[in-house]
């Protein structure tokens, strides 16, 4: 069985069996019960596998997890991470209204040009 990402064990050695990042980050929220700590995620699985810190926070942060405010979770069924921060924020002083919000708050494409030097 594969043991880690470059390594192989025979199965009677009792390792934990190394799939990939994305099925043991579903793993670990099954066992965790549905949410859990990143740094916790990175400590259980660094304790077992060599996966870079930055590759655990991008998988955990794409479809089908997603992170806030460093807890990683499932998406509900078509559901989008941008959808789900969408959801959770809300912006103060217009009443709710998040189209007002965003045009109040949001720079214009020309402004991000120049912001960004392009042009």
């Amino acid at each position: 069985m594969r043991s880690d990402i470059s390594e192989w064990a025979l199965t009677h050695w009792g390792l934990r069996p190394y799939t990939s990042v994305r099925e043991l980050i579903g793993e670990e929220l099954d066992e965790a019960g549905g949410a859990i700590a990143m740094e916790v995620l990175e400590r259980n699985l660094g304790r077992h596998f060599t996966i870079k810190p930055s590759t655990l926070r991008q998988v955990a942060s794409t479809s089908p997890y997603y992170t806030s405010s460093g807890i990683v979770r499932r998406l509900v069924v078509g559901q989008s991470a941008g959808q789900h921060e969408s959801n959770m924020t809300r912006t103060y002083g217009t009443g709710g209204n998040k189209a007002a919000a965003q045009e109040e708050s949001a720079p214009s494409a020309e402004e991000l040009i120049d912001l960004m030097g392009l042009l």
